[in-house]
């Protein structure tokens, strides 16, 4: 953990580092960032997370009073970043008008606009509704990554824009911090 009190992945570079020293490793990142982009690999100690269990509330004795963080690297970060940038013009495209949690241009305050909406007009009609309301716990963790890039591929996504986002995610580790001592290499196929 730095002196600001966040922690970084395992490499120890802070973002605090990475924005009060930015005019002498804006090269080197960019560098780092284009070679990605020809090759699509990033090293294992890249992509290599430290997944810390953060107490929620109730017994610290029960596992599901924790959540599990994933502390990334800053430069992975910086690349997911890059790569989320440049879906941003045309995400609306590929992900329904329902969904509102994640999308920068939609509020959850026209989700629930939309849902009184429906009450008000149920309640004026002579026909019954059902207002069916699902949240996937867990969602993106239990998405197997083979089905995620098949369906980037299917909903347009340039081959190229896939293998950045498959290189991001394939050979990916964690390893899990407890008590300050860190475990063993895990393999992640699930998520991020």
């Amino acid at each position: 953990m730095d002196e600001s009190g966040k922690s970084p992945g395992q490499d120890g570079l802070s973002k605090e580092l990475f924005e009060s020293h930015w005019d002498l490793l804006v090269g080197n990142v960019m560098d780092f960032i284009r070679s990605f982009e020809i090759t699509t690999e990033l090293s294992q100690p890249t992509k290599t997370a430290v997944t810390v269990p953060l107490y929620k509330k109730g017994q610290t004795q029960c596992l599901p009073n924790y959540r599990p963080i994933s502390l990334l690297n800053t430069v992975y970060k910086v690349i997911a970043k890059v790569l989320a940038n440049r879906t941003r013009p045309v995400i609306h495209k590929v992900i329904s008008d329902e969904q509102y949690g994640f999308i920068s241009e939609r509020r959850l305050a026209d989700a629930v606009a939309t849902v009184a909406d429906v009450i008000v007009a149920e309640n004026r009609g002579k026909e019954d509704w059902l207002l069916l309301l699902v949240d996937f716990q867990k969602a993106y963790d239990s998405v197997l990554r083979g089905y995620l890039f098949r369906s980037m591929r299917r909903m347009g996504f340039p081959n190229l824009y896939v293998r950045w986002v498959e290189g991001l995610h394939e050979g990916a580790v964690t390893r899990i911090c407890m008590n300050g001592r860190l475990g063993e290499l895990v393999g992640m196929r699930k998520g991020g």
